[in-house]
Formats: C-alpha cells, sequence, structure tokens
C-alpha cells in the first residue's frame, strides 16, 4: 500500500495515549489543552472533531493514515481498507 501512495502511509498511535501513560505529564498537558483548537483537531489525524456524545459512540484513531495527495491515493486508502475487511460507516 505505502508504494502506492509515495510512500505517504504512516502507522498512529492514539493521540491520548500519552495521557494513559503518564496522567501527569507535559505530553498528556498539551495535548489535552489542544483539544479546544479546531484547527489542531483538524490537522490531527488521530483525533475527531468531536469527542462523541455520552454512550453515542467512541472516537479511535486508525491503524494508518494516508496523506493523500490526489483521489487516486484516497481510492487505494479505500481499496486496501476494504481489501482487508473494514468498514466505512
Amino acid at each position: 500500500m505505502d508504494e502506492k501512495v509515495g510512500g505517504r502511509l504512516s502507522k498512529l498511535s492514539a493521540p491520548l495515549g500519552a495521557c494513559e501513560e503518564a496522567p501527569d505529564g507535559a505530553a498528556c498537558r498539551f495535548i489535552l489543552g489542544q483539544l479546544k483548537n479546531p484547527y489542531f483537531l483538524g490537522d490531527e489525524p488521530g483525533l475527531t472533531q468531536t469527542s462523541g456524545w455520552v454512550d453515542a459512540w467512541t472516537s479511535k484513531p486508525s491503524a494508518y493514515v494516508v496523506a493523500a495527495e490526489n483521489s487516486r491515493d484516497v481510492a487505494e486508502a479505500i481499496k486496501v481498507g476494504w481489501d482487508c475487511g473494514k468498514s466505512w460507516g
């Protein structure tokens, strides 16, 4: 897959993982401080614009992200997701 998208496939880590590892740490304080910043949320592929309504859904990052440069990259990422049995809804 990485070759099909020009080497722009990256493995994601959960941004809030820093808070699981060290709840009082600087990395956790930074990420929690940025959660009100819509530009930060939009630029961080492991986050969503809302954390979800209470018990309605859970915000969980994908395992990988593609820094798509064109529609072909998007199509390849979706094809690989389907081939791996991932749902998109």
